[in-house]
């Protein structure tokens, strides 16, 4: 059975407005818009994990895409799409997403760390150093980010002594 556009629920420009208003002035998510409860994407996320810890990369892709689409204020959604992107070799499209987990908590190290790892194999020396210089520089205040932080000055002095062949993990746990 297929569905024509004339099927679908009709709504008013007073109804969009509305939804947009919520989504862009009030900083709500699709999950809010259309009423998914927080299990519900935890439940998702909890499959991607294991995919991803599987090494199922383009499995969990899927289903962080479905749920950076759902709440793309949440950060561990997009770590989990940057290392799915990551582990797949797609290190620019990994960049991006690590970036924007990274805007959304400036404390933690790890998705700074993670995007230096693309860009190094991608060859982008400059931005990798840019990304372990933010890494060095997020996260002092808590204990727990110091080995992130020592892998961060690491791999800076590294870079900066010119050598090439860096060993990089897989990325974080998300």
């Amino acid at each position: 059975m297929s569905t024509s556009l004339k099927d679908l629920p009709q709504i008013d420009e007073e109804q969009l407005q509305d939804v947009a208003s919520r989504f862009l002035e009030e900083g709500q998510t699709f999950k809010e818009l259309h009423g998914l409860a927080d299990e519900e994407l935890e439940a998702v996320y909890a499959v991607a994990h294991n995919f991803v810890t599987n090494g199922k990369f383009r499995q969990a892709e899927s289903l962080f895409r479905f749920l950076c689409f759902y709440d793309h204020l949440n950060r561990n959604y997009w770590m989990g799409l940057g290392v799915c992107r990551k582990g797949m070799g797609n290190f620019e499209a990994a960049v991006h997403a690590f970036g924007l987990a990274g805007i959304l908590d400036l404390h933690d190290p790890r998705a700074a760390l993670q995007s230096a790892e693309c860009h190094l194999r991608l060859g982008h020396t400059d931005e990798a150093v840019s990304a372990l210089n933010a890494a060095l520089a997020s996260g002092a205040e808590h204990e727990k980010f110091q080995p992130i932080r020592e892998k961060a000055a690491l791999m800076l002095s590294a870079v900066q002594s010119g050598e090439s062949n860096l060993e990089t993990s897989s990325g974080p746990k998300t």
